[in-house]
């Protein structure tokens, strides 16, 4: 990956985490951003997610204000092109917890 990309992925990241928060706010859900992947070429970004709780009503809020995060990107980045994101859920945090319970048995 060249540093503009890591640069880009990390203020995607950044921008992502303020969108969903505002987006998010007042609900009894939460979500962040863990990683996002840009295409070289800069216009994709497959950003990982991971939701509090991990259930399929937190996914489906996180999926429902997908336009209002692209949409928070295209005002806030200046870049020639804004990533079309596409979201995709992160469940390692729950692997990991299953993986410790198995462990403490």
């Amino acid at each position: 990956m060249s540093l503009r990309t890591d640069k880009v992925n990390s203020l995607v990241a950044a921008e992502l985490n303020v969108a969903l928060t505002k987006e998010l706010g007042g609900r009894d859900e939460f979500a962040t951003v863990l990683s996002v992947e840009t295409s070289p070429d800069l216009r994709n970004a497959t950003c990982w997610i991971s939701t509090i709780p991990d259930s399929e009503v937190a996914w489906e809020a996180v999926e429902a204000v997908r336009p209002e995060l692209q949409r928070h990107l295209s005002g806030r980045l200046e870049l020639k092109r804004t990533p079309v994101i596409t979201l995709r859920r992160d469940r390692s945090g729950a692997y990991a917890g299953k993986i410790s319970e198995i462990l403490k048995s």
